[in-house]
């Protein structure tokens, strides 16, 4: 048996560049978890004060749309079978049982654009809620989204949270960066998650990015900035049967603008015209997903 902490370890659920996230069993309560761990030892003072961060942003959160955090510990200890151990930061987080939208998005390809709106409005939701404490994300991705057993959303990985409103750090992932990080020594924050918010509805809908990097050296982006009608031909040319609404397009092409000034704000994106439209039912969206996760199961079983 492998513990950490009161946690008895089970399998392993993820692993990033920092972190391993395991499925965990509390040892008292019996009650289940997706238990976040980091190594204490041969690690910079910088990660120390990043993890301290990640718990504080993560105390400060309360929200149906953003992974809870139950419990956490900046002196655990990871135990072998064999009695060996490593010292180790833990942070437990409640269980999202089906995972990332990615995946999601990866086997079975883009969403109809009825699900994306439903899962586009709890992202929102959730991105309010933290930019309403001042905190912006600095990492959203659909690798940072995740799915619970009921298929609601629920945002996670606050490891590049902060609760500065200009910054002058570059981080995040590259495809989602906003074209400020490339070309200014300082940013608003804010911006740069509406900005990433952009390019995960577009991958919702489309199936995959606008473009690989917000630079004038990438094409698409180039073409985004100077000829949007035919940016948007050349990414749905080979959907037949479907055309993004002109609502939807005005909606993005706002999230996506290359000036932050002029990037629309949450408070817009409420009032935008594709946001109002009719929502899909929660009963709809459990059977669209669960459709999606035979879909997924149908293709495994072909491979294997």
């Amino acid at each position: 048996m492998i513990t950490c902490g009161p946690y008895i370890i089970k399998e392993t659920l993820g692993k990033g560049g920092y972190a391993t996230v395991k499925k965990a069993q509390h040892s008292e309560t019996g009650k289940e978890c997706a238990l976040k761990i980091m190594k204490r030892s041969g690690v910079s003072e910088a990660f120390k004060k990043q993890v301290k961060s990640e718990i504080s942003v993560m105390r400060e959160l309360s929200h149906q749309n953003i992974i809870n955090m139950i419990d956490y510990s900046e002196e655990a200890h990871y135990v072998l079978p064999d009695g060996r151990t490593t010292e180790v930061y833990y942070i437990a987080l409640e269980l999202a049982e089906h995972g990332e939208i990615f995946d999601f998005i990866v086997e079975t390809g883009r969403l109809p654009e009825s699900m994306a709106l439903y899962y586009f409005h709890q992202l929102v939701e959730a991105l309010d809620h933290l930019h309403q404490k001042g905190i912006s994300h600095r990492d959203i991705k659909p690798e940072n989204i995740l799915l619970n057993k009921n298929f609601d959303l629920k945002l996670t990985d606050f490891g590049f949270a902060e609760w500065m409103e200009v910054s002058d750090v570059r981080k995040g992932t590259d495809g989602y960066m906003a074209p400020e990080m490339h070309n200014s020594k300082n940013f608003k924050t804010q911006p740069l998650d509406i900005f990433a918010l952009g390019i995960v509805l577009f991958i919702l809908i489309k199936g995959s990015p606008p473009f690989c990097q917000a630079k004038s050296t990438d094409q698409h982006y180039r073409l985004f900035c100077s000829k949007p009608e035919l940016f948007w031909k050349v990414h749905f040319k080979r959907f037949p049967d479907y055309d993004p609404s002109s609502d939807l397009m005005e909606l993005l092409s706002n999230m996506l603008n290359p000036d932050e000034e002029r990037r629309i704000t949450i408070e817009e994106i409420k009032q935008s015209a594709w946001y109002n439209q009719l929502l899909p039912s929660r009963e709809d969206a459990i059977v669209e997903m669960t459709s999606k996760i035979l879909e997924m199961q149908g293709g495994q079983m072909m491979e294997d």
